[in-house]
């Protein structure tokens, strides 16, 4: 499997689809449009602010595991628990520092990196 960044690379370096379908025989044309749509895709997410205001990452807490900005509460374990189905309420209950939002905010996160975790095939 080839990473999508491979090709998102490719293009940024003005290689033309021809180009990399020559050097990369087993993608297709499809590939590399998808390559293209993914990096919009990804850039519109990195703007997203509502995520960025209550995530964040650095590498000296919990060795950069994104996690609710002034916590270490990691986003996987926000989204660990809502998947088990545990009660929002319960959550803030245990966590009292948590918010709605925040666990919102970490299942949004978490979704986005799932949705833009691609190869081309």
């Amino acid at each position: 499997m080839l990473p999508i960044s491979v090709i998102v690379n490719q293009v940024a370096h003005g290689a033309i689809f021809d180009e990399i379908l020559q050097d990369y025989p087993d993608i297709e044309r499809e590939d590399i449009e998808q390559a293209i749509e993914y990096k919009s895709r990804r850039k519109s997410v990195m703007e997203n602010k509502e995520i960025f205001k209550r995530i964040s990452s650095d590498p000296d807490i919990l060795h950069g595991k994104p996690c609710i900005k002034g916590t270490r509460i990691p986003v996987y374990l926000i989204v660990s628990l809502v998947a088990e189905g545990v009660a929002i309420e319960d959550i803030i209950k245990d966590y009292p520092s948590l918010t709605i939002d925040d666990i919102k905010a970490a299942v949004k996160y978490a979704s986005k990196l799932c949705e833009y975790e691609a190869y081309a095939v």
